[in-house]
């Protein structure tokens, strides 16, 4: 049996559709992860807005947003404890 060119149509439409809708929601779980991430760090919580962003990536490997946060969390987080190692030492 050979499909009308609506029925093809159709199809390739439905496709088109499912992949905006996934595109969509993707954006806007990182408007979510942005804002939450960016009012965490502001109020110093370092380690939420890690675990925040982790778990971000951890959904969506190809979220680049979310894997650059992690890297610059990890540094500030590494450096900030660096810092206080230092000043205990010469305590």
């Amino acid at each position: 049996m050979q499909a009308f060119p609506q029925d093809r149509e159709a199809a390739r439409l439905e496709v088109e559709l499912t992949d905006l809708l996934r595109q969509s929601e993707r954006a806007a779980r990182l408007t979510e992860a942005t804002g939450e991430g960016s009012r965490l760090e502001k109020a110093g919580d370092l380690a939420g807005a890690l675990a925040l962003w982790k778990r971000h990536l951890g959904e969506d490997p190809d979220l680049a947003e979310a894997a650059s946060a992690v890297v610059r969390l990890e540094a500030e987080i590494a450096r900030k404890e660096m810092a206080r190692r230092r000043e205990a030492a010469q305590a």
